[in-house]
């Protein structure tokens, strides 16, 4: 926000990777991921 107390430190959220198992080597992966004003989900359990 505009009322930031070190605006410096602001950023932009364009992308998050959230891994979902028990170890990097289980599980599964999903992105979320921010285009053109949309939020758009990524989830390699389910790839066609």
């Amino acid at each position: 926000s505009d009322d930031a107390v070190n605006p410096d430190r602001l950023y932009d959220l364009v992308a998050v990777v959230i891994h979902c198992g028990s170890g990097p080597n289980r599980g599964h992966y999903i992105s979320i991921v921010k285009s053109h004003g949309f939020w758009l989900l990524f989830d390699d359990d389910a790839v066609d």
